[in-house]
């Protein structure tokens, strides 16, 4: 109701073949909704997700599109394993106070184009392996630690690095 967050219980979402894209605002009572395999765009916001977010949705063979916006997961590590994510093309992690650690292991995210980080306070570095992502076009941070030192990554030459109100 007029843009707040609410609890949501759903059941299992495997089933519904059709559906592509799909924007969550509130809290998972039910963390391991199980999303379909046909989701193209996926948005959390809110969520309160305690299980790493990249576990429960590395194997959707079509999602191009993943944001995970304020409060969506409370952890303070991230892991994408190899093999994971294989058609994501843009990926945005915005507001995710607890968040500290971000392993991206080798063949992960093999598609990714684009990266945005926004107003994550406790990673003071890039994403650890993010030198494996050789299809990176596109990293913005958005109000992000001044330490996180672009240089020591190795990032593709044909990366473009964006960074906005540094703190």
């Amino acid at each position: 109701e007029e843009g707040q967050p609410w609890k949501i219980n759903l059941k299992s979402l495997k089933k519904h073949n059709n559906l592509t894209d799909m924007y969550l605002l509130g809290s998972l009572t039910n963390a391991s909704v199980l999303f379909p395999e046909s989701l193209v765009e996926l948005t959390l916001s809110h969520s309160k997700l305690e299980n790493d977010p990249m576990k429960i949705l590395k194997d959707l063979p079509n999602l191009r599109s993943l944001s995970l916006l304020a409060e969506s997961y409370e952890g303070e590590k991230m892991i994408c394993k190899s093999k994971s994510f294989p058609q994501l093309y843009v990926l945005k992690v915005w507001n995710l106070k607890q968040l500290k650690n971000w392993l991206i292991k080798q063949q992960a995210l093999p598609s990714l184009r684009q990266l945005e980080i926004r107003s994550c306070p406790g990673l003071t570095n890039l994403p650890f392996g993010l030198w494996h992502v050789k299809s990176l076009l596109e990293l913005t941070l958005t109000n992000m630690s001044k330490e996180i030192n672009i240089g020591i990554y190795r990032l593709p030459d044909n990366c473009k690095v964006r960074r906005d109100n540094s703190q």
